[in-house]
């Protein structure tokens, strides 16, 4: 209560608590403050799982924080526009299926072949970049 009239949302200067209406405000104004401090901690976990993911992690710990990070992605997502479709939770099966569909679109990178041709590519565009 205190937080929701420091914050502006509730007014107990003008308070009726004889007034059923006044009540069915009050619970209003906490649940969008409850709501809101659970967006807040996961925003604060989401920017501490981000900021562990700057140092230089072994794979095990490094993917354990991007997967976290993602979740709470997915869930501040979530909890600004529930009507949005997030797409997948782990970052990993993402990508994967992105490498994947490359792959099918313009060839595996490892085949000498497409080597060959992404050299003739970045060859072309040095030399037309000259002129």
């Amino acid at each position: 209560m205190i937080q929701a009239h420091c914050s502006g949302l509730l007014d107990l200067a003008t308070a009726d608590t004889t007034d059923p209406r006044w009540w069915q405000k009050v619970w209003f104004v906490f649940d969008y403050v409850d709501r809101e401090n659970y967006r807040k901690i996961d925003e604060y976990k989401y920017q501490y799982n981000l900021a562990l993911l700057d140092y230089h992690l072994d794979d095990e710990r490094f993917n354990l924080h991007r997967d976290q990070a993602a979740e709470l992605r997915k869930a501040l997502i979530e909890s600004w526009l529930p009507w949005a479709d997030v797409g997948p939770v782990g970052l990993g099966e993402y990508i994967h299926s992105m490498k994947v569909k490359y792959a099918e679109v313009f060839g595996d990178e490892d085949d000498p072949e497409f080597q060959k041709n992404l050299a003739n590519a970045v060859a072309y565009l040095k030399r037309s970049n000259k002129e």
